[in-house]
């Protein structure tokens, strides 16, 4: 099968390399022949656009690649409402979680790939007490990161944010406790792995409504997991689904949470737990619900 995904970014765009490099690569070396981005496409039979990326060719544009026979599908991970969005020119719509399926009903659920490299550290030791705590995310998101911090603070905990320290929607150095780290993609597993627990919080009085919170990927809490760490979040759809039991949304309750996994045996049990949990999304697995997407096109 010849598949082309004209995506919204580069790799280092969290999106792009979730929904379609890591995804591409699989196809890839399952025997596919797979192209990114290219300038000239013939003889192809499925292109995925990814959300934004459809504005680059407009609806003329769209009409136009269908000319070259191809199925295409439209991925789509955020909860937007676009204005005048292709969903009647294209063949399938994809979305990362079952939330989505009410802005889009007839969509295929296709899951985030687990996003960790085969050669990635794995944290394999874990400390007698619990010390530090971190959390990772863009930096529009680290609000959602401040009942956390209060229960840490509280606790004498240490905590690091790691993400785009410009952009950040949280002050970080507001808080004696808190350590910032400007997110890269060649640094971040190794920023991870340093501390003792991944937090993975959401706040539901913020700038984000609840719907859109509601409707995000387990992929933060499946990478956590793949890194062989423990961790905790707030109990969104994708999240309890995904597994995951240490649960927290108000500062009381991620300081008992906090005094919960305070021990070692918690923490250990936690990651093997979810490393495990996590190869279930490894890129290899997830390219097979791609395959059944693409499938549905044709039965179309």
């Amino acid at each position: 099968m010849k598949i082309v995904y004209f995506t919204e970014g580069p790799e280092t765009l969290a999106s792009s390399r979730l929904r379609c490099y890591r995804p591409g690569r699989a196809l890839a070396q399952a025997g596919h022949d797979v192209q990114f981005n290219p300038e000239r496409i013939s003889g192809v039979d499925v292109i995925i656009i990814q959300k934004r990326a459809w504005e680059r060719f407009g609806r003329r544009g769209i009409e136009t690649l269908k000319q070259v026979g191809a199925r295409i599908v439209w991925d789509v991970d955020d909860l937007y409402v676009w204005n005048d969005p292709p969903t009647d020119l294209v063949d399938l719509v994809t979305v990362d979680t079952a939330a989505k399926l009410k802005v889009y009903p007839g969509a295929v659920v296709v899951p985030d790939c687990l996003d960790v490299d085969d050669d990635a550290p794995r944290k394999t030791q874990h400390s007698e007490w619990l010390r530090s705590i971190v959390w990772f995310g863009g930096g529009d998101n680290a609000y959602h990161a401040r009942n956390a911090i209060e229960a840490a603070n509280q606790l004498h905990l240490e905590m690091t944010l790691i993400t785009n320290l410009a952009g950040s929607s949280l002050n970080v150095g507001y808080y004696d406790n808190v350590h910032g780290v400007q997110w890269d993609v060649s640094n971040i597993d190794a920023a991870i792995i340093a501390a003792d627990l991944v937090v993975c919080p959401y706040v539901f009085n913020g700038p984000q409504p609840r719907e859109w919170i509601e409707a995000k990927s387990a992929n933060r809490v499946y990478k956590a997991w793949g890194l062989g760490m423990p961790v905790a979040g707030t109990p969104i759809p994708s999240y309890i689904e995904a597994g995951l039991n240490y649960q927290g949304e108000t500062i009381d309750e991620w300081r008992a949470l906090y005094t919960v996994l305070a021990g070692r045996q918690a923490r250990e049990y936690a990651a093997e737990q979810g490393y495990a949990l996590a190869q279930t999304q490894r890129a290899d697995v997830i390219k097979d619900a791609w395959l059944r997407a693409f499938e549905v096109v044709y039965e179309r």
